[in-house]
C-alpha cells in the first residue's frame, strides 16, 4: 500500500510541473507575439512618415519648459516657429517668427556670463527640444526594439502602443489602423543621467558645464494637412535638472 502511494505521488508531481511550464509558456509567448506586432506596426509607421510627411515650410507653436531643482525656472518659452524639416532625422531650418503671442523667458541669473549663446548653457538645454525631437525616425525605442517591453491596445480607428525600458526610456504612441499616421507620441527619460560638457581653446581649458537631467519628458502631436500629408502639430518638452554646475574662464583663467 505504501508503494502503491508513492507511485500515484511520482505521477502526480511531474504533471503539476507540467502544468507550471505551460503558463510560463503561454506568457512568454504572448510577450513575444506583442513585440513582433509592435515591430510590425513601428516598421509602418516610420514608413509612412517618411514617404507621406509634408516637408514644406510650416509654422508650428512650440512649447518649452526647463526647471532647476523643482522650483527656479530657467527656460519658459511659448513659441511660433518656422520649420523647414527636409525629413525626421535632424534634416531641418527653424526661425522664431515674430508674434504678439510669444512668450520668451531665459533666466539670466543662469545663463549671465556667455557672449557667445552656443557656449551658453542655454544653448544646450534649449537645444534638447529642437536636435532631440525633431529626430523621429532615429528615436531609440523605434530602432533598438529589443531593449524594450510593448504593449498593444486597438480601438476601431487607433492602435496605442506603449512602450517601457529599464534604462532609456518609457512612453506611448498613437496611429492610425488603417494608414499607420502617427496621431501622437509621448515619452520620457525612465531613469535620471549625466550631462557634462568641458570646453577648451587651444588646450586651455574655457568653460565646464555638467547638470542632471531628472525628467526629460516630450509630447509630440501631428496632424493631416488638406493633401493628407503628416505635419507637426505641436511639440510640447518639459527638462527637470538637479545639479546644475557652470564655470567660465577667461583667457587668463580668471573665472567670470
Amino acid at each position: 500500500m505504501k508503494n502503491f502511494a508513492l507511485l500515484i505521488i511520482a505521477l502526480i508531481c511531474p504533471s503539476l510541473f507540467a502544468q507550471n511550464n505551460i503558463i510560463q509558456l503561454e506568457e512568454v509567448t504572448i510577450t513575444k507575439s506583442q513585440h513582433n506586432a509592435a515591430k510590425k506596426i513601428i516598421r509602418n509607421v516610420k514608413k509612412r512618415l517618411r514617404n507621406n510627411f509634408n516637408t514644406h515650410e510650416k509654422l508650428y507653436r512650440v512649447n518649452q519648459t526647463a526647471v532647476v531643482n523643482d522650483n527656479d525656472t530657467v527656460i519658459n518659452n511659448n513659441m511660433v516657429v518656422m520649420f523647414v524639416i527636409k525629413s525626421l532625422d535632424n534634416n531641418f531650418t527653424k526661425t522664431i517668427i515674430k508674434d504678439d503671442a510669444n512668450k520668451l523667458f531665459r533666466s539670466s541669473l543662469f545663463f549671465q556670463g556667455y557672449d557667445d549663446y552656443r557656449d551658453s548653457p542655454e544653448y544646450w538645454i534649449s537645444q534638447v527640444l529642437y536636435n532631440k525631437n525633431l529626430n523621429i525616425l532615429g528615436f531609440d525605442f523605434f530602432n533598438n526594439t529589443a531593449g524594450y517591453n510593448f504593449k498593444i491596445t486597438y480601438d476601431e480607428k487607433f492602435i496605442t502602443v506603449s512602450f517601457t525600458s529599464d534604462d532609456m526610456y518609457s512612453g506611448f504612441f498613437i496611429c492610425e489602423r488603417e494608414t499607420f499616421n502617427l496621431q501622437t507620441l509621448s515619452f520620457k527619460n525612465s531613469d535620471a543621467y549625466p550631462f557634462d560638457v568641458s570646453n577648451s581653446d587651444n588646450g586651455k581649458k574655457t568653460g565646464l558645464k555638467k547638470w542632471i537631467y531628472e525628467v526629460e519628458s516630450s509630447t509630440i502631436e501631428f496632424r493631416t494637412d488638406e493633401s493628407d500629408k503628416i505635419c507637426l502639430a505641436n511639440v510640447t518638452v518639459l527638462e527637470k535638472i538637479s545639479g546644475y554646475f557652470f564655470e567660465k574662464y577667461f583667457s587668463t583663467r580668471q573665472k567670470i
